[in-house]
């Protein structure tokens, strides 16, 4: 039997907390991915299967909970495509792009209103939750990603006890295409990235994030961060 919640020390204050069920990607999101009440379908390097689980532990108090939320996940569910609106999408559809190299449209937050820091807070948490706890999917599997050094300065981030830490950038993606705007894939360290910095992707309805730690990333790339870019971007 899973306990609705259980004592422990909480991964992001690191008190002890009676600590909740922790969804990895949200439980907002896994409803979104249910049609018409149907299960969601869930694809492994072994399976694809349309099944009622969700990816959760005992990893976060109450507290913390709502501060992830606050921060961030609840303006992302906002944004994100909610099968008959996606809002940011419609956004930038109306907009004009500082620049465009081919299908690639530049846009910049600063000149739309839209809010950065709580789409690279929510960026960041989902990558350090991944690398805080290896989360089991079905069949015994399981998924996470390596943030190493990082873990401990994002950690602090996210717990509000220090700014965005340096050498780490996030980038947001919006898609056109219609199958991403359905699609959910926890993080995943993105092959072939040169070995001076480490790039961890994943997708929520639509919106494609990126999020790169290391010392050496490029200055050329820094321009894309959305919260440390001149303009947002």
């Amino acid at each position: 039997m899973a306990f609705t919640n259980v004592q422990g020390v909480c991964r992001l204050c690191r008190q002890p907390r009676i600590l909740c069920k922790s969804h990895y990607l949200g439980r907002a999101l896994h409803v979104l991915s249910c049609d018409d009440g149907k299960n969601a379908i869930v694809l492994t390097p072994k399976i694809i299967t349309a099944t009622p689980k969700q990816i959760w532990a005992h990893l976060l108090c109450a507290e913390c909970e709502k501060r992830i939320s606050l921060n961030g996940e609840s303006y992302v569910l906002t944004l994100l495509n909610r099968k008959n609106s996606f809002a940011l999408l419609d956004l930038l559809n109306k907009a004009t792009p500082m620049k465009e190299e081919g299908a690639l449209k530049v846009f910049s937050a600063t000149d739309l209103g839209v809010d950065t820091d709580k789409l690279s807070y929510f960026a960041l948490s989902i990558v350090w939750r991944g690398s805080v706890h290896d989360w089991k999917t079905i069949e015994g599997q399981s998924t996470g990603v390596p943030l190493g050094p990082y873990e401990e300065r994002v950690r602090q981030y996210l717990a509000g006890e220090a700014g965005v830490p340096a050498d780490v950038l996030a980038a947001v993606h919006v898609c056109t295409d219609l199958g991403s705007h359905g699609m959910i894939y926890a993080p995943e360290r993105v092959k072939g990235v040169r070995a001076i910095y480490s790039d961890f992707s994943f997708l929520v309805r639509g919106i494609w994030f990126h999020v790169y730690v290391g010392k050496d990333i490029p200055e050329d790339m820094k321009e894309i961060c959305c919260v440390n870019s001149k303009k947002k971007v």
